[in-house]
Order: structure tokens, then C-alpha cells, then sequence
């Protein structure tokens, strides 16, 4: 087909000057969060404003500026949740944490997670060579039947152990039923102070 218009139908034309459209330059709409989901199997179940995802097999999600490794998760793109199970290890966060644990739940919008049986960090990075690099003025080693990511810089330490003495091998260790730590401050009642190689003194 072909187009043709006469002179009088042309935008530079002042007669119609009042009946065209105007246009507005648009702001550009927020994005969400890139999210890179990995896995030997993926699926997606349509919710209500969401999906859910589940992943199985050496999964691997890449969320903010999170690392999550597990054998199996769910993630939820409504709610940035993500429930993880079996070999679970996190990377990053603003608090530089790597954890090991066998399943938990991470809510990395919010910086918020409950681990189990975990073994970790917080404020070490290892660099490609493997060395550890410290990121925070007072990096700590932990571990805990239960840890409770409560926001940044705020864990709290179920049925645990922590220490930031000499990173890897510290002389010293709290063993606790709770420990609170914030911002870089560790607090606990009713624990046990250990000095590697010698007596333990209650707190």
C-alpha cells in the first residue's frame, strides 16, 4: 500500500497545530533487582503478583550482591526470599558473610536470613588466591545450631561459638546458649569464655 498527504496534512502545517498529540518525554520505570538463577533443573509457578521458582541440583542464585549455593531452593521474585537446602553456603552481603550451613531461608532486599548448623565468617573475604582479606574493622568466625540474620550488622547467635581473635586460628572463643552481636559489638550473659589450651571461665 502506499501513503500520500498534501501539504495541509503535514505537522509543520499551523492549522493543525492544536489537534496533534503532544509529546512528553517519560521517566524510565524502576527496574528490579537482576537476579541470575542456576541449576541442573528449574521450574516456575505462577502466584498472585509473583513467580515462584524452584531449583534443583548444584543451584546457584546470584541476588544483589549475594552468592547463594545450595542442592536445592525456591525463590520468590514477589518477595526476594529465597529457602535453600542442603550444602548451603552465602557470600556477600553488606556485611561481607560467608556462611556455611545445611538449609535456611535469605531475604537479601531486606538482609535478613535464619541458617542452620553454621559455620562462618563475617567481615572476611578470601581473595582469588585464597588468602583471607579482612573487610571490617572486627571480623568474626562463628558457628551456631541456629544464626539469626536480623539486618545489617545485626546477628544474633543461637547454641554458638564466636570470636574475633587472629583470624583463622584465634587463641580465644565465647561459647553462649545466645549471642547478640551489633555492629561490630558481640554481648552474651551465661557464657563461657575459652582460652585454647586452658581453663574455661564463665562470663
Amino acid at each position: 500500500s502506499s501513503i500520500s498527504s498534501s501539504s495541509a496534512d503535514l505537522p509543520d502545517d499551523p492549522s493543525l497545530q492544536s489537534t496533534l498529540p503532544e509529546a512528553h518525554v517519560l521517566p524510565q520505570p524502576p527496574q528490579g533487582v537482576p537476579v541470575k538463577l542456576v541449576a541442573n533443573t528449574q521450574s516456575r509457578q505462577g502466584l498472585k503478583n509473583a513467580n515462584l521458582y524452584t531449583l534443583d541440583g548444584d543451584v546457584v542464585i546470584y541476588y544483589r550482591n549475594y552468592i547463594v549455593h545450595a542442592d536445592h531452593a525456591t525463590y520468590n521474585d514477589g518477595t526476594g526470599e529465597i529457602d535453600a537446602q542442603g550444602h548451603l553456603m552465602i557470600d556477600g552481603g553488606p556485611d561481607d558473610e560467608h556462611f556455611i550451613a545445611d538449609h535456611g531461608t535469605i531475604n537479601a532486599d531486606a538482609d535478613t536470613g535464619d541458617f542452620f548448623d553454621v559455620v562462618g565468617t563475617l567481615g572476611v573475604e578470601r581473595n582469588p588466591r585464597g588468602r583471607l582479606v579482612f573487610t571490617a574493622p572486627n571480623p568474626f568466625a562463628l558457628t551456631g545450631r541456629e544464626v539469626l540474620q536480623l539486618g545489617q550488622g545485626h546477628y544474633r547467635v543461637i547454641h554458638g561459638t564466636m570470636t574475633s581473635c587472629r583470624l583463622p586460628k584465634p587463641d580465644w572463643r565465647i561459647l553462649s546458649h545466645t549471642i547478640e552481636l551489633n555492629n561490630g559489638v558481640a554481648k552474651t550473659s551465661n557464657g563461657l569464655f575459652e582460652i585454647f589450651h586452658m581453663p574455661l571461665m564463665y562470663l
